[in-house]
């Protein structure tokens, strides 16, 4: 493909009957393959009933012991309440939200970094982004219903008593850090954050599609996006970090890192470059986009090849200083996935979001070819769900785990979104006519 010299500036996506068709398809398929699972770990848990008993009285055992030795984590390795099933539900949900919110922030992100580094390049495709965030309020909702409803089975520091020091379930960690992790100040992070994140996000769509009613060489528009940029991305820096905290960091509140939120960022920012390069090279191969060429393809792969590489250098500072150190309080979150039962999952994680992109993506010719980046944005995309995986169900369902649940509650999510995503294409032009930049992101040549 070379660079385009001529586009349609009226063109703009209609969804075929037969896309929105697979896309019910996969919503139906996803509810499907999840209530298979949820039946069968009901299934599995009440085969196991008759050996409640001992499992009681070990657990018991395990907590009164515990206590004898005074030991720190007491909490830590219990599970939480409720039914295993349901805590699979609740954690498969999380899991999944966290994901496609994520990918609609890090789009927002994406917009504003590239309007501050007045970034001409992406003027051609920003269309593909601002669809992408429109999911982000949509996730939001959902991420306060599943803590309202589902914080017993996913969060240990919201168990009753257990910051007060007359009850059985007293834990004097998370006591320590009730001023901060208590339901009433969590619940009102949480509603601030996603509504600042979505009120940036309809910001951004709205100047980008009012720049199309406006003359050419007026940037009125262009500069409060700008503007907005410069307000948004200090308030991202503190309010993601937050959100990693409280939603992620939270389900072991023993543990703690100092660089969680920034891993929480670089394997959410590849998967919203993954997932944009899919919807680009999906939307070329329908015949839209025509002024994108193997050039943007290029930037976009070398972006998914740079943080998949600052991916892992997280990944490696976290895991190694604590695996050298070995200090009992900071192991404790390593120990089920390093050594337990998450083990091949753990360095399968390392394998596919490191040394796959590392592999193919390294060469020039590999980030400007649409089947080869396509190839290894499939397979990235379920690396970083493995990712978000291993974030959440270690300190939730234990060795309770499955994949049923969790793959089925991803495919509702994606149709979910690619629905979301194609409904707010369609109502704009792909190409921002008036941008300043579009020029030189139509004859983008590297």
């Amino acid at each position: 493909m070379g660079h385009t010299h001529t586009v349609s500036y009226a063109e703009k996506f209609t969804p075929s009957a037969g896309l929105k068709k697979s896309l019910v398809i996969i919503i139906v398929i996803g509810v499907v393959i999840a209530a298979l699972g949820l039946i069968l770990t009901i299934m599995g848990e009440g085969a196991s009933e008759g050996h409640g008993a001992t499992a009681g009285h070990e657990a018991a055992a395990t907590h009164e012991a515990a206590h004898t030795t005074n030991t720190p984590h007491e909490h830590s390795a219990e599970h939480h309440g409720g039914p295993v099933w349901l805590t699979r539900f609740w954690s498969a949900l999380l899991m999944n939200n966290f994901f496609f919110l994520g990918i609609s922030l890090l789009s927002v992100f994406f917009i504003a970094i590239n309007y501050l580094a007045s970034a001409g390049w992406s003027a051609g495709l920003k269309r593909v982004p601002e669809a992408m965030s429109a999911f982000l309020p949509y996730a939001g909702v959902v991420m306060v219903v599943i803590f309202l409803l589902g914080k017993g089975s996913l969060y240990h520091w919201t168990m009753e008593g257990i910051t007060d020091p007359s009850s059985p379930n007293y834990d004097s960690i998370i006591a320590g850090k009730a001023p901060y992790l208590n339901v009433p100040f969590f619940v009102g992070r949480m509603i601030v954050i996603i509504g600042v994140w979505s009120l940036f996000g309809m910001l951004f769509r709205k100047y980008s599609n009012l720049e199309d009613n406006t003359g050419y060489g007026d940037l009125t528009y262009f500069h409060k996006s700008f503007r907005l940029s410069a307000i948004f991305l200090p308030l991202f820096g503190v309010s993601v970090s937050l959100a990693a905290w409280d939603w992620m960091m939270s389900i072991d509140s023993h543990w703690y890192s100092t660089i969680y939120s920034v891993y929480c960022f670089a394997t959410l920012f590849v998967s919203c470059m993954i997932m944009m390069s899919l919807l680009i090279i999906y939307l070329k191969e329908n015949g839209y986009l025509e002024n994108v060429n193997e050039s943007h393809l290029h930037d976009i792969g070398k972006f998914i090849f740079a943080f998949s590489v600052f991916w892992a250098y997280i990944w490696l500072s976290q895991f190694l200083l604590i695996w050298y150190a070995n200090i009992p309080e900071e192991v404790l979150y390593y120990i089920p996935r390093f050594k337990g039962h998450y083990q091949p999952l753990f360095f399968l994680n390392l394998i596919v979001n490191f040394v796959l992109p590392l592999l193919y993506l390294m060469t020039r010719d590999a980030k400007r070819k649409m089947p080869v980046l396509k190839f290894v944005s499939v397979i990235l995309l379920a690396g970083h769900v493995l990712d978000v995986y291993l974030l959440v169900m270690p300190g939730t369902v234990k060795d309770n785990n499955g994949m049923l649940i969790e793959v089925g509650l991803f495919l509702v999510y994606l149709g979910a979104f690619l629905m979301v995503f194609f409904n707010t294409l369609a109502k704009h032009r792909l190409v921002p006519k008036n941008h300043p930049y579009l020029e030189e992101s139509l004859h983008h040549n590297i």
